[in-house]
């Protein structure tokens, strides 16, 4: 009985004291006590006293861990009500570079809630977004109107001329997992809705006078809503995967500004 005792009081000593290795030793004057786990989905720890071996095996629950953690590089533009890369020529002033239109998000904080085992979970979070408008032509916003409204600068040549937006983004998205080589690597797929603060908005020009260097910022809201919904997709592997934004709301408020639909696109780096 006593060696019963002793051997059940080293078991839940040990609980805590291997949660980082795969064997312990323990000497209690002549007694030699070894403890032995493994670390899978069902662990085995044998504790060893004097030659004599006891097991003991415990089904470990994996939790859902989602993929909204993560640093995110892509593009962005928009597209007109008809789902239309071309702008008409009424609105066309706000044509883009869209190669130089840069999309870049940072999600800090994940809340997980398992729905089925590890494979399906429902994931919520906050992160930041920041989309980089590129224009093509070289325009100046106006803020001193009540609608959105622009001039051609015929005195500079802007090398650089983009709307700059930050968001507070909030996601509620349903995701799978999808398990792969024995359960060793996942591919991931989800969709829901993202939720939008914009939180700053400016124009940043860069151009140069006689040589030199100059930089014009102009914080403004520019009739943009404050507010905006947008569905995303999400799909990958492992730790890297591949996202889809497309705002159903509208980038400007109603009748402030032309109508147009916000969409993203790009690498994500989970973490």
């Amino acid at each position: 009985m006593k060696k019963l005792f002793f051997i059940l009081a080293i078991y839940f000593l040990s609980a805590n004291l291997i949660a980082q290795k795969d064997t312990t030793t323990f000497s209690f004057g002549k007694s030699k006590v070894i403890i032995i786990s493994d670390k899978s989905d069902t662990s085995t720890k044998s504790i060893v006293v004097n030659d004599s071996i006891h097991k003991q095996k415990t089904k470990h629950k994996k939790k859902f861990n989602g993929r909204w953690s993560a640093i995110e590089i892509g593009f962005n533009g928009y597209l007109t009500n008809n789902h239309s890369f071309s702008l008409p020529n009424q609105i066309n002033y706000l044509e883009l570079n869209h190669v130089k239109s840069i999309n870049f998000n940072v999600n800090l904080f994940e809340w997980n809630i398992g729905l089925y085992k590890n494979y399906i979970g429902l994931v919520s979070g906050l992160g930041l977004g920041f989309n980089n408008y590129q224009f093509e032509k070289n325009i100046h916003l106006n803020i001193d109107t009540t609608y959105l409204d622009y001039t051609i600068d015929n005195t500079n040549k802007y090398k650089k001329n983009k709307l700059l937006i930050s968001n507070l983004r909030i996601p509620m998205m349903l995701e799978f997992h999808i398990p792969v080589n024995d359960q060793k690597d996942k591919i991931y797929l989800s969709a829901g809705l993202i939720g939008s603060l914009r939180i700053g908005s400016h124009i940043k020009q860069v151009y140069f006078v006689d040589g030199d260097r100059q930089t014009n910022k102009e914080y403004h809201s520019y009739y943009l809503n404050p507010l905006a919904y947008s569905v995303q997709l999400r799909i990958g592997f492992n730790k890297l995967g591949f996202y889809f934004d497309y705002q159903l709301s509208e980038l400007f408020k109603n009748e402030k500004g032309p109508v147009l639909h916000p969409w993203a696109a790009g690498l994500s780096f989970c973490f």
